[in-house]
């Protein structure tokens, strides 16, 4: 099932996508909802979300505006592809999560844009997640977390651009919860407070550019040294 060229205004959720594969949604645009412009639900499988851009309305309070997610984990949604595409969540009063994933897995985030709300891409109890190549914005008014890592395993964290404010605490990635194996590498960070937050020991950092930033890598926001495979950040 393919739908494209499309224009979703107003109402709640704006595209769901409940228990199918196969399913690709492009070239369309979704604004002014007062709930989560996409949504997919678990044995969901094979979607592809390409060059669409997501608005939330001013109006909404406190919604992820993408969600992927299975509540139990008992049927993930799987083999999920969302690439060239704009998402914009407004203040942190209107926006939550950005795109919220939990309990995905093989999910690949690739040449999006990111901004508003508090936390842009958020991956609870997700696995094998590949984000690349991406921007996220992190404002002095605007969302504190680039990509939160919560009890998430072999997340890739690769090419991306985060830049902040560096008036106001932010951190280009917060791992949380036992999460293990990520990788943080060929990333551009500027003017955020810390490249990545709390790094277990199975960790891997390198070839990542920083400016303007208090911390490499730190422990709940106290800077600690980079591991040795990126020290400096510039080199692996």
């Amino acid at each position: 099932m393919t739908l494209t060229n499309a224009t979703i205004t107003g109402g709640g959720i704006g595209i769901g996508i409940f228990g199918v594969s196969g399913v690709t949604v492009s070239n369309t645009t979704i604004s002014g909802g007062g709930n989560s412009g996409l949504a997919i639900w678990g044995g969901t499988h094979g979607v592809i979300i390409d060059h669409v851009s997501v608005t939330t309305a001013p109006y909404a309070n406190h919604v992820s505006y993408f969600i992927i997610r299975d509540d139990s984990c008992a049927n993930r949604p799987t083999d999920i592809v969302v690439s060239n595409s704009d998402f914009h969540g407004g203040s942190q009063s209107v926006g939550w999560f950005g795109l919220e994933a939990k309990c995905a897995q093989n999910l690949t985030i690739l040449n999006n844009s990111f901004e508003g709300g508090q936390v842009l891409v958020s991956l609870p109890d997700s696995n094998n997640v590949l984000i690349k190549g991406n921007s996220f914005s992190l404002p002095n008014t605007g969302a504190y977390w680039g990509v939160e890592i919560a009890h998430a395993n072999d997340v890739v964290v690769d090419g991306n651009t985060f830049t902040g404010n560096s008036s106001q605490y932010a951190a280009a990635v917060e791992q949380n919860s036992g999460s293990l194996r990520a990788t943080f590498r060929n990333n551009i960070v500027r003017s955020v407070y810390v490249g990545f937050d709390n790094p277990t020991s199975v960790f891997t950092f390198s070839g990542n550019s920083f400016s303007n930033v208090s911390c490499q890598t730190a422990s709940n926001g106290n800077c600690i040294a980079p591991p040795a495979t990126g020290s400096g950040g510039l080199h692996g």
